[in-house]
């Protein structure tokens, strides 16, 4: 319904009928989108609000909470065709509520899962190796020698992918925000390849 329906009341003491006018109550529905990400702060989802019958004339203000994960903003305004939209990240692994509720309106929630990033750790791991490998320091005459390159391309390669996933691009040219395992791998096999290289200029002489 609009925010206002028309009706006739039709009654033994008035059988033409009254018409009134009632104002609907606004119905609040809240969906995150996708409802299954990966924790420890690896992924994020979209937190989708929207009203029926919202009074477009009115303050629409929604104040969102969840009991985990990271909102983007804990208040968003519905636009015209009664929508908004904010983000959530992951923290931990568990099952977060996400709720939102505004003056005038039904309250709304929703839940979202974050599972144990296998396939971020296993896409890191295997990239760090790649990168590793691209290095060549294959051509190290002892085991322990290949061995100790092999772990500090994977250090270099963990610790460069963390910096990416807080905002911290150290690779030297621009990556799309959103490329799923692809791109932690792409990360974590230059961070390999290039290592202590990549890290100095974000450490301070």
């Amino acid at each position: 319904p609009e925010a206002e329906v028309e009706v006739t009341v039709v009654s033994s003491v008035a059988p033409a009928g009254e018409r009134m006018v009632l104002r609907v109550r606004p119905s609040l529905s809240l969906t995150v989108t996708p409802p299954r990400i990966q924790g420890w702060g690896l992924e994020t989802a979209d937190v989708l609000v929207s009203a029926q019958a919202a009074d477009g004339a009115r303050d629409n203000m929604l104040q969102l909470s969840t009991t985990m994960g990271r909102l983007s903003a804990t208040e968003a305004t519905l636009d015209k065709g009664g929508n908004a939209r904010v983000s959530i990240r992951s923290e931990s692994v568990g099952t977060g509520k996400v709720s939102g509720r505004g003056a005038g309106l039904d309250g709304a929630s929703a839940n979202v899962d974050y599972v144990f990033p296998w396939r971020f750790l296993g896409a890191a791991l295997v990239g760090g190796v790649a990168g590793g490998l691209l290095r060549k320091r294959s051509r190290s005459k002892t085991a322990g020698a290949f061995a100790k390159s092999m772990g500090i391309a994977v250090l270099s390669a963990a610790i460069v992918v963390g910096l990416y996933v807080l905002g911290i691009n150290l690779v030297g040219f621009a990556l799309p925000a959103h490329g799923g395992e692809v791109l932690v791998f792409v990360v974590a096999a230059l961070g390999a390849l290039y290592g202590t290289r990549l890290l100095a200029p974000a450490v301070p002489a």
